[in-house]
């Protein structure tokens, strides 16, 4: 995942798994974070809201088996998550694609794609009519530091060569959420680091 212009958005890019061709989606924080937790194994302190529907659909014999990129119109991207519950039956939701990508990582199934879409990221011109689903996986280009990671349990070396990797906005962007978590030891730790960091 890469940086995006606004603050609160990243890239998330995804590639074919047999192939070079990429696609671009402009995700939300907490979604990045999310697909960031779940592909690295990260351990949080409390569950993430896509963990808890994750421990959920474990609790009653609910597991994804797929996720596909059906549509792209005007910049947005819709998705089918694909459950099947303890009977063998599947069932087809409609979702936001990264909802659907966090979903998918947590239960390592793969990703597909129809091919209009990849055709139209790659060129307008030579789009085809090919309906064929392409698998495709997730390609980060800079991992994201979870809101939740434990500086706690981090000596305070270990916490400014941290802090000292991230950029000025990410570093306020971890602030914000550690306040809005609860999480008042690690902000005051990020407040004193911006604190020491602006005025030298």
């Amino acid at each position: 995942m890469s940086n995006f212009s606004s603050k609160n958005s990243y890239n998330l890019i995804l590639q074919e798994k047999e192939g070079s061709r990429t696609i671009r989606m402009i995700i939300g924080v907490a979604e990045a974070q999310a697909i960031t937790i779940a592909s690295e194994n990260i351990k949080t302190i409390r569950p993430t809201s896509h963990e808890l529907f994750y421990s959920m659909m474990i609790e009653f014999q609910l597991s994804v088996t797929k996720v596909v990129l059906y549509n792209y119109f005007e910049g947005v991207f819709k998705a089918f998550i694909y459950v099947v519950n303890k009977y063998g039956e599947e069932v087809p939701f409609d979702a936001r694609p990264s909802d659907a990508i966090a979903l998918a990582v947590r239960f390592e199934v793969g990703l597909e794609c129809v091919e209009e879409i990849f055709e139209h990221f790659e060129s307008i011109q030579s789009k085809q009519t090919t309906s064929l689903n392409q698998s495709i996986e997730i390609k980060k280009e800079t991992p994201l530091l979870p809101i939740d990671l434990d500086f706690s349990t981090l000596s305070q070396e270990e916490r400014l060569a941290r802090f000292s990797r991230m950029s000025q906005d990410e570093l306020v962007i971890l602030l914000k959420n550690a306040v809005d978590e609860e999480n008042y030891v690690l902000a005051q730790m990020i407040k004193d680091f911006l604190d020491q960091k602006n005025n030298t």
